[in-house]
């Protein structure tokens, strides 16, 4: 039998079960500042109290920083992970490409997030999708249009013979992706390196 905690005038209640933490994440860096403003205004337009954190594209990040208290952000804290986002992008690209950095999403402070690329205009509350990433545990924005299919898959997947035919009809977008802390995690991406 649980606990009860007595209030004012007699009546007993359960005491209060924090709920799982919930937040957004945008990457950004000062060569998209144009882009992160209007993001960072329809956002907190339409979620004035939803928290939300910066994930650093690249270290110049100072001029969107300057923006930190007019829009109410954080700041990703959690350097090694960076760090190691940055050296899977190397084994693909020769060099850090700063969109790797979804990657560690998944081990952030938040239980439930929301990862908005900058380039989006928010027209509406996100309350809506923390429903829905309780049911599914993963949800990205997609289309099966085939024009941007070159965004998605490298011709070579064709011939690799690892994905079904619908499969590679489907192309998900990560510029809008919504989940849960560790369904994903870094180790099982590095893991995985090898193969792809």
């Amino acid at each position: 039998m649980g606990m009860r905690m007595p209030l004012h005038r007699g009546i007993a209640t359960e005491p209060a079960v924090p709920g799982p933490t919930r937040g957004v994440y945008f990457i950004a860096s000062d060569e998209v500042l144009e882009f992160t403003i209007a993001f960072l205004n329809s956002f907190r337009m339409h979620n004035p109290d939803l928290p939300l954190c910066l994930v650093p594209f690249s270290d110049c990040v100072d001029k969107t920083l300057a923006k930190q208290s007019a829009f109410d952000f954080s700041v990703w804290s959690d350097h090694s992970a960076l760090r190691r986002c940055d050296a899977i992008s190397t084994q693909f690209h020769g060099s850090p490409t700063g969109q790797y950095r979804k990657l560690a999403l998944w081990e952030g402070c938040y239980d439930e997030f929301v990862y908005i690329d900058v380039d989006t205009v928010v027209l509406t509350s996100l309350d809506f999708v923390f429903p829905l990433v309780r049911i599914f545990g993963l949800l990205t924005s997609h289309s099966d249009i085939p024009s941007i299919r070159k965004w998605v898959w490298k011709d070579s997947i064709e011939t690799a013979r690892v994905l079904t035919p619908r499969q590679l009809r489907f192309s998900a977008s990560t510029g809008f992706v919504a989940s849960v802390r560790g369904n994903l995690s870094l180790d099982e991406a590095v893991r995985k390196l090898p193969k792809l």
